[in-house]
C-alpha cells in the first residue's frame, strides 16, 4: 500500500451537505437531500484538516487526537501521522497475519490474526496479552473502555461451524474478558457457512455498536443490552444475502454477493457506508447516515468500489484519486505481493521470481467466471501492446481442474503465461471475487488492485500506471519475455 503524500494530488470533492457555499471550484450537492451527489474537481489538495474514512476502500478506525488505523492486505498497519498521510507501523508479523487492528490502552494496540488469535501489545510492541478470539478471523473496533469489539471479519473468513446461539458482536474488556452482544447470527442453509453469513464491519460510539453484513443490505444499531435500536436497509439489496452452496456442472460452489463492503464511524459522529451496487463490484455507492436514528442522510456514487475518503468536521468529503497520488507516494511503504510458484501451462514452473525488475501485471481467473472469460481478450490486447523489456504478465488460474483452463485457453488463442492455482489462490490471496487484478512494481509490491471485470478506463489507467513505474524503476528489467502469437463470479472453496 502506498503512502498518502498532500503535494501535487488531483483530488475530487463532494460536499453532502447544505447551507454553506464552498469556493469554486467544489461542487455542491444537487437533488433533494439523500438524493444522488455530483462530483467536482479541485486541482489542490484540502488545505484544511481531514480524517481518512477508507483507504484503498477498507474502513479506518479512530487511533486518539484525530488520528486514524488502517489495516491493508498482507497485514501492514498504517496510522494517520498528518495532513493526508499514512505511515506503516513496525509490529513484525506475531507468526501470522493481521486481520484487525485497533487501539489498546497507553497508546498500545490490539490485533487479531488470521490464525484465530487477538494479541494485545504496548506502545514499545511487546505483548502484554495473548488469547484465542472469538471468531475465527475478527474485524475490531476500539471499545471506550480500553478493550475491542470484535466482529467477524469480512475478508478473511473461514468455514468452521458455529452454533445457531452465536452473537452478531463480541466485547472483549482490557483485561481479555467476553461478553456477546448484537442478537443472535443468521443460521444459513449448512452451518459450514454460519461465519461467511455473519462476517461483517462494526463500529461503536460508547455503548452503542453498529454493524453492516457484507452479503445483506441492512445496517442495524445495537444498543448496551444487545436490543436493536434501529435498522436500515436499501432496497434492492444482493441477490443471494444469505450464502449458500450451488452445485454447477458437477463442482461444488459458495454463492453469496459482497454488499456492505466497508463501515466506519466519522468525527462527525455519522455512519459512512460503502456499498455495491453491481455484482462486478465495478462501481459502489457511499451512504451517509445519521447514527442516532439510521436515517439516511445523503448517498453518492462512487466510479470504484477500493475508494480513497476523507472528511472535514463540518462534513465535506474528499475523494482521492489512488494515481493522482502516486508519484507522491513513499514506494517502500507498498504491500510487498505473496510469492507464488505454480505449474505452468506447456510445463515448468511459473513464479514471481523471474518476474523481479519488471512491473508485472497478474490477473486471476477462472474458466466458469462469466467476467473473466469477457475480459480476456481485452487483456491479450493490453499484454501485446506493454509486452516489451520491463513488463511482465502473469495469469493465475482458480479452475480446480487445470485441463478446463487449458480448453479455454486452446479456444481463444490465449498465449501468455497462466499458472494454475486451483481453490489455494483464494486462501493465499483472499480476493472477494474473480476476476481479481494487481499491478506490482519492479520489487513485487502492489501499485493498485481491481476488483470484478475491467473497463475500458482500467485498461487505459493500467497503460499509464505502467508507464509511470517503468520511468520511476530506471532501466526496464530483463524479465520474461513477452509471448505473442459477479454478476460476481462464485469462487470454489
Amino acid at each position: 500500500m502506498a503512502a498518502i503524500g498532500s503535494a501535487a494530488m488531483i483530488t475530487a470533492a463532494l460536499v453532502l451537505h447544505a447551507g454553506r457555499s464552498p469556493a469554486p471550484p467544489i461542487i455542491l450537492r444537487t437533488g433533494r437531500p439523500g438524493g444522488p451527489a455530483s462530483f467536482g474537481v479541485d486541482p489542490n489538495a484540502p488545505a484544511e484538516p481531514v480524517t481518512i474514512l477508507f483507504f484503498q476502500g477498507r474502513p479506518t478506525v479512530p487511533f486518539g487526537n484525530g488520528r486514524r488505523l488502517a489495516v491493508a492486505e498482507g497485514g501492514r498497519i498504517l496510522i494517520s501521522e498528518e495532513h493526508l498521510r499514512l505511515v506503516p507501523v513496525p509490529i513484525g508479523t506475531y507468526g501470522g497475519t493481521v486481520v484487525g487492528a485497533a487501539p489498546a490502552p497507553s497508546k498500545g494496540l490490539w490485533l487479531s490474526l488470521l490464525d484465530g488469535t487477538l494479541v494485545r501489545l504496548d506502545a514499545d510492541g511487546r505483548t502484554t496479552k495473548e488469547m484465542t478470539a472469538p471468531y475465527p478471523s475478527s474485524y475490531l473496533w476500539p471499545a471506550s473502555t480500553g478493550g475491542v469489539w470484535v466482529s467477524r471479519s469480512p475478508e478473511r473468513f473461514s468455514f468452521d461451524p458455529e452454533p445457531a446461539s452465536a452473537s452478531i458482536a463480541v466485547a472483549v474488556s482490557s483485561d481479555g474478558s467476553l461478553s456477546p452482544r448484537g442478537g443472535a447470527a443468521v443460521v444459513p442453509e449448512h452451518t459450514l457457512l454460519t461465519t461467511l453469513a455473519n462476517a461483517g464491519y462494526l463500529a461503536a460510539a460508547g455503548d452503542t455498536v453498529f454493524y453492516a453484513p457484507l452479503s445483506r443490505s441492512e445496517i442495524i444499531a445495537f444498543g448496551p443490552r444487545g436490543d436493536t435500536l434501529w435498522s436500515t436497509a436499501v432496497p434492492g439489496g444482493p441477490a443471494t444475502p444469505t450464502p449458500r452452496f450451488q452445485v454447477q456442472a458437477g463442482k461444488v460452489h459458495i454463492e453469496y454477493q459482497p454488499y456492505n463492503l466497508g463501515l466506519t464511524l466519522g468525527p462527525d459522529r455519522k455512519l459512512y457506508r460503502i456499498r455495491a451496487v453491481d455484482t462486478l463490484l465495478a462501481a459502489a455507492t457511499l451512504d451517509v447516515i445519521d447514527a442516532r436514528t439510521g436515517r439516511l442522510l445523503a448517498t453518492a456514487a462512487l466510479s470504484i468500489a477500493r475508494a480513497n475518503l476523507a472528511v472535514n468536521d463540518r462534513g465535506r468529503l474528499y475523494l482521492f484519486s489512488e494515481e493522482s497520488v502516486l508519484g507522491a507516494a513513499t514506494r517502500s511503504a507498498r504491500d510487498a505481493f505473496p510469492a507464488f510458484d505454480l505449474p505452468r501451462r506447456g510445463g515448468g514452473r511459473l513464479s514471481l521470481a523471474e518476474y523481479r525488475g519488471n512491473v508485472t501485471l497478474v490477473n486471476f481467473w477462472a474458466s466458469w467466471c462469466g467476467p473473466c472469460r469477457t475480459e480476456m481478450p481485452a487483456l491479450d490486447s493490453l499484454e501485446r501492446r506493454l509486452s516489451g523489456p520491463g513488463f511482465g504478465f502473469a495469469a493465475l488460474n482458480a479452475d480446480l481442474d487445470w485441463h478446463d483452463a487449458d480448453q479455454f485457453a486452446t479456444d481463444h488463442g490465449i498465449a501468455f503465461p497462466i499458472g494454475y492455482g486451483g481453490a489455494g489462490l483464494e486462501g493465499r490471496y483472499h480476493y472477494p471475487g474473480l476476476p481479481f487484478t494487481v499491478l506490482l512494481d519492479a520489487d513485487g509490491r502492489v501499485v493498485r488492485r481491481w476488483i470484478g471485470q475491467l473497463s475500458q478506463t482500467d485498461l487505459e489507467t493500467i497503460a499509464l500506471l505502467v508507464a509511470a513505474e517503468r520511468t520511476t524503476s530506471g532501466s526496464p528489467g530483463q524479465g520474461p519475455p513477452a509471448v505473442h502469437h459477479h454478476h460476481l463470479a462464485t469462487p470454489t472453496r
